[in-house]
């Protein structure tokens, strides 16, 4: 069995519990594929809630961290740490705890 066969695996294992959001927006899709290599995302709870961004106010889901697997966590730290202005190592403790990751309901669909 590959590697990637392996890997593929795993992440398949991890996601297979709870509700995801998929969204049919090219540009959003690409994102999440190229940040955590997957088309749809595990949430923590079916329904939206208000989040306060920086564009504003938004209703959002929240990124069920801990169904992912190791090295999505990792690549989903390398965004967190440029964006916080936080060392890899921070972003990932921060993912770890339970830090929150909101994903923009706007476009989604609950799976």
């Amino acid at each position: 069995m590959s590697v990637e066969h392996l890997f593929l695996r795993e992440v398949f294992a991890l996601m297979v519990k709870g509700s995801f959001v998929t969204t049919q927006d090219p540009a959003r899709l690409a994102q999440w594929e190229r940040q955590l290599g997957a088309y749809r995302l595990p949430i923590k709870v079916d329904s939206p809630r208000w989040q306060c961004l920086p564009g504003g106010d938004e209703l959002c889901f929240d990124l069920d961290t801990a169904r992912l697997h190791p090295l999505q966590l990792d690549r989903l730290a390398l965004t967190v740490a440029a964006e916080m202005g936080l060392s890899h190592a921070e972003a990932r403790r921060y993912l770890e705890s339970g830090g929150t990751i909101p994903i923009s309901a706007r476009g989604c669909e609950v799976e």
